[in-house]
């Protein structure tokens, strides 16, 4: 996989006018963006909408992309595919993680990713905190990718952010810390 300057750029773009925004509301937005990208980039990917409300007003969610499963990493799930932006300070705790796959079973979604920023809240390979919210889940069949800012930051193209995505769906399918 060889680097791509643009690629590589684009994301240390976007994480510098995140670092330079006073707004939670603008640095949220500037994730999204860069979560359209990195997603719509991935083969079967294509973005859906943004902030998609539910017909009962009572979910919102981020990021919707369709998934083509004849060309995507994921033939395995449905077409929507969800991800849930988050561009904090601070690792997302357990009840955070909870209220997103509360969101995803109600409208019966099987796999989604959570973007955040700081990760999430305990360790994979302990099975704690917020880990072991997705643990639970995966035994009700709500399977949810982590990606965090590290990760990211750290990818050189688009074929390295899908060699990112299947490891995290190898490693989540076998049940080994992931995090």
């Amino acid at each position: 996989m060889s680097p791509d300057p643009a690629y590589i750029a684009e994301i240390a773009q976007a994480w510098a006018q995140s670092d330079a925004s006073g707004s939670a509301n603008e640095r949220g937005a500037i994730l999204e963006e860069l979560v359209k990208s990195l997603f719509g980039g991935l083969p079967g990917f294509s973005h859906w909408k943004s902030r998609h409300l539910t017909d009962d007003g009572s979910a919102e969610f981020d990021v919707c992309f369709h998934n083509d499963i004849r060309l995507s990493p994921f033939p395995f799930a449905e077409p929507a595919i969800v991800v849930e932006c988050k561009n904090t300070g601070h690792r997302i705790d357990a009840a955070g993680v909870r209220n997103f796959i509360a969101k995803l079973e109600d409208v019966q979604v099987s796999w989604a990713f959570l973007v955040a920023a700081q990760g999430i809240t305990g360790s994979g390979g302990r099975n704690t905190r917020a880990h072991a919210a997705i643990q639970s889940a995966r035994g009700r069949k709500v399977n949810l990718l982590v990606v965090t800012r590290a990760e990211i930051e750290a990818l050189q193209s688009a074929e390295h952010f899908a060699a990112l995505v299947r490891d995290k769906i190898m490693a989540h399918s076998l049940n080994a810390p992931f995090f």
